[in-house]
């Protein structure tokens, strides 16, 4: 037999049409045809239906009911206007109240589910000590009492008699007595310390004993039946009596046999009190009219049984203690009054109802949301701050996570890694290999494809061979001083009546002009043999870059096995040494551990980035719309609900942390190890062979890269040259034409002059006339016009024919036959017509040995 327990009655209701009113506040509430949620709208009727029909057991029902308050919850998130009546009788009075608001059908919904749980425990067999019924009924107790705790606090105005806060509070206490009343049976079942079951009988006492006194108030309590008073006050009785009789087994073992005696008496007093309570009442009778299924069927035989047991426990016991008093102990028995109280120790505490609906089993039957697309705007604004602070976080992760990149990209280039551990290979027995700069790569690719070898070679042995410009030009000048000897001979023989202008006066400009050219041409070959000289010191380093990269590596890894090579026989000594030998292998274990210290941290950033990416995932499927919606009616509530859930995102952050703290850690012992390795013993050779290669390299790399840069100007400079002499060979052909038309013009006045002095001299007219000027202009004029000079002069008739003749001059004579327009007629004293100055002539800037080293050009970027 176990002790009979109470349930709780259950409350009755009617039918509710929801479904149409649903539908009215989807189109005016949401704006949204209510025919697309038909099945919502069915589901909600039939999930009510089903919760409030009978059911087959109650387990199952509680479930139903379980699944009905999660939609009221839903609904009443979402259409917190909604208003319908809903009908429910009074679970004690039978009385029917009907209200229009959510909050009173959550209440009943609730009670009835503390009422199905109370059930679930009461009707549990406690005493299968192989299965959890003892464990779950306990729960089940504590869970209703949570249940009823939650009307308590939310609902203060009921406006049936069973949800009032005072009638709710006491049904609470009823319930956590029958737990605690459940755990005594448990500990005395364990056999446990006497003293300890005798604190928890005395709770489970004390708390019936109250809950008796405050029911005999029939204003606030009227409703409870008074079967149920009896119950309580026959429990009472019965723990006392458990209570007192313990604490007497445990003041025995004790050595306190005067006190246990009393307690043994005050037991059986209190056994004697419950069996008399258990004896007038008539259960069954009162139990088929009125709460059938508060009580177990078998509720009086238990009760009768289990009181019988207990007094006839207490009564051996004291029999036994006055007998051992009266014989052995002889003690004075102290009044009952005088005793110690016997301390009252609870253990059964309600379970909040946030903590029943988190329970695995009861979160599988909630079942899915109802009208899940359906959000009030409230939520989507506070959707949307909180996606804010995710990208927030992000952000800041983002940051953390790049700015950790571009500190260990930094740290591995200001400490050359992993380039200044290859130096230390030899220590396990690999050659260093060694690799072109890029520098130096990008000159091969470009001299490769640039201007052939050979060609160049022609162009400098084309620009170093005899040149017929410079003797046009010196040509030119010879004949400009063989015309002047010619016209001061006439001069001398002449005297003072020869009158033709001199030379120096006429080609003062023209002879300026070809001494200028010849200057800048003497200037070019100067250049043009510094330039010979430069291409044939650097064209050997040249023709291995057109060769391409490849070759230019082959080259550098030449020379850095003819290095190593010179200081080969030094690590043949160190080989031969054991103490040397002996800090190789000591240096050869810290290159292996710094070694792998670098490709841990190399490998930190793909990890953060996998953490990373992880996180945006994870932020991107986020959606706690639900959470704001369940929170809605808590004011403020988003600071908090927004902490809450981006904790969720506390382990991923620690991680890039973490990463960081280690990347850290690595770099300091790469740092370290590259700082060891540079001092220790057992790298000396290597040292030593390393700064020998490199300088043979940095030699070798010093003198390609000059040779690319006289590649360059000699490839400008000769560019340059090919204009240069085109250009000075057309301004010679151009000087010699204006040198021979002057030479012609002045042969002509020199014949013609002659002639006349000749022809004077031989008529005796030099008295009478004086000697003409050739160069005067004329004014006569043939074909009809009267002339100011007499027609008889032969000097005038020479000037008359020279006008007829119509033959274009120039400046020094007559032009040639192939220009365009002919320039008007002039006298032999006029100014020469300046030709452009000659062009400048090239000069290379890597001519000499002295000069500044030009400015690479532009390279093409590298493939």
């Amino acid at each position: 037999m176990q002790t009979p327990l109470i349930a709780l009655p259950l409350k009755d209701t009617r039918e509710v049409e929801l479904a149409k009113p649903l539908a009215s506040l989807i189109r005016s509430a949401y704006e949204q045809r209510a025919d697309s949620f038909r099945a919502d709208l069915e589901r909600v009727e039939q999930t009510r239906k089903d919760a409030t029909d009978k059911a087959a057991s109650d387990d199952t029902a509680r479930d139903l009911l379980f699944s009905w308050f999660h939609m009221l919850e839903m609904l009443e998130l979402r259409f917190p206007e909604l208003r319908v009546p809903f009908s429910w009788r009074d679970a004690f009075t039978g009385t029917e109240v009907t209200q229009q608001a959510l909050a009173y059908e959550k209440a009943s919904i609730i009670y009835n589910c503390a009422a199905r749980m109370s059930a679930v425990g009461m009707q549990l067999d406690r005493r299968d000590t192989q299965s959890d019924h003892v464990k779950r009924s306990y729960a089940a107790f504590r869970q209703a009492a949570g249940l009823l705790d939650y009307i308590h606090s939310n609902f203060l105005h009921a406006p049936s008699g069973d949800l009032s806060s005072k009638f709710v509070q006491s049904l609470k206490t009823l319930l956590l007595a029958q737990a605690a009343e459940i755990f005594l049976e448990k500990t005395i079942a364990d056999h446990k310390g006497p003293a300890l079951i005798a604190k928890l009988a005395t709770h489970v006492a004390r708390t019936y004993a109250n809950l008796a006194d405050e029911w005999q108030d029939t204003t606030k309590f009227g409703a409870i039946p008074p079967m149920w008073r009896s119950v309580t006050q026959y429990k009472a009785k019965y723990a006392a009596s458990q209570a007192q009789f313990l604490q007497g087994r445990a003041d025995d073992a004790a050595g306190k046999h005067g006190n246990a005696l009393v307690r043994f008496r005050a037991a059986e007093q209190l056994a004697k009190d419950a069996a008399r309570i258990v004896a007038n009442l008539h259960w069954f009778n009162y139990q088929s009219l009125v709460f059938t299924a508060t009580l177990p069927a078998d509720a009086a035989a238990a009760a009768a049984a289990e009181i019988k047991a207990l007094s006839a426990e207490v009564v051996e016991a004291l029999r036994i203690a006055e007998r051992d008093n009266d014989l052995v102990y002889h003690e004075l028995l102290p009044a009952e009054d005088t005793l110690p109280a016997i301390d009252a120790t609870n253990v059964a505490t309600a379970i909040p109802i946030r903590e029943t609906f988190a329970l695995p089993d009861v979160q599988r039957v909630l079942g899915a949301d109802i009208f899940p697309t359906l959000v009030p705007l409230s939520v989507h604004e506070s959707a949307s701050m909180y996606s804010e602070e995710q990208a927030k976080l992000v952000r800041a992760e983002t940051e953390r996570v790049e700015s950790a990149n571009e500190d260990l990209q930094a740290a591995l280039a200001s400490l050359n890694v992993p380039q200044a551990l290859t130096v230390y290979d030899a220590l396990e027995g690999c050659v260093a290999s060694t690799e072109p700069s890029a520098t130096l790569l990008d000159n091969a690719q470009i001299v490769a494809a640039g201007r052939p070898i050979a060609l160049i070679d022609s162009d400098v042995q084309r620009l170093t061979r005899p040149q017929s410009v410079g003797a046009l030009l010196d040509e030119s000048l010879a004949n400009l001083d063989e015309e002047n000897r010619a016209c001061e001979r006439m001069r001398v023989e002449y005297a003072h009546r020869w009158t033709q202008e001199p030379l120096g006066s006429a080609a003062r400009t023209l002879r300026r002009d070809l001494t200028s050219h010849r200057d800048a041409l003497k200037e070019a070959q100067q250049h043009d043999a510094d330039l010979a000289s430069l291409w044939n010191s650097v064209r050997t380093d040249v023709q291995l870059l057109q060769q391409g990269p490849d070759a230019v590596r082959t080259a550098l890894e030449r020379t850095a096995q003819s290095a190593r090579v010179q200081d080969a026989p030094s690590l043949v000594d160190i080989d031969d040494d054991d103490a040397d030998s002996a800090a190789r292998d000591e240096a050869l274990g810290l290159l292996r551990k710094t070694r792998a210290a670098l490709e841990r941290a190399r490998r930190l950033p793909s990890q953060r980035s996998e953490h990373l990416q992880e996180l945006k995932t994870r932020v991107r499927g986020d959606d706690i719309s639900r959470v704001l919606l369940l929170n809605r009616r808590i004011q403020n509530i988003e600071p908090k609900v927004f902490a809450t859930e981006l904790a969720k995102y506390t382990p991923l952050q620690a991680q890039l942390v973490d990463s960081i703290t280690q990347q850290n850690a690595l770099l300091d012992e790469v740092r370290s190890g590259l700082t060891t390795l540079a001092r220790h013993p057992g790298t000396a050779a290597i040292r030593k062979q390393r700064e020998t290669r490199t300088r043979a390299c940095a030699a070798f790399e010093q003198r390609l890269a000059r040779a690319f840069d006289a590649y360059s100007e000699v490839c400008a400079v000769l560019e340059k040259a090919t204009h240069f002499y085109a250009e000075l060979a057309h301004q010679a052909e151009r000087l010699r034409g204006e040198t021979d038309a002057l030479l012609a013009t002045r042969r002509t006045e020199r014949q013609a002059l002659v002639q006349a002095l000749a022809w004077d001299h031989a008529g005796g007219a030099a008295d009478r006339f004086p000697s003409p000027r050739v160069s005067e202009p004329s004014y006569a004029y043939y074909g009809g016009g009267s002339t100011t000079m007499s027609s008889g002069s032969i000097a005038d008739d020479l000037r008359a024919l020279q006008l007829e003749s119509g033959a274009p001059q120039t400046a020094y004579g007559p032009s040639p036959a192939a220009r365009a327009e002919p320039p008007p007629p002039a006298a032999t004293g006029a100014s020469h017509t300046a030709w452009p100055a000659p062009p400048a002539p090239y000069t290379p800037r890597y001519g000499s040995a002295h000069a500044e080293r030009p400015a690479p050009p532009p390279r093409p970027p590298r493939v």
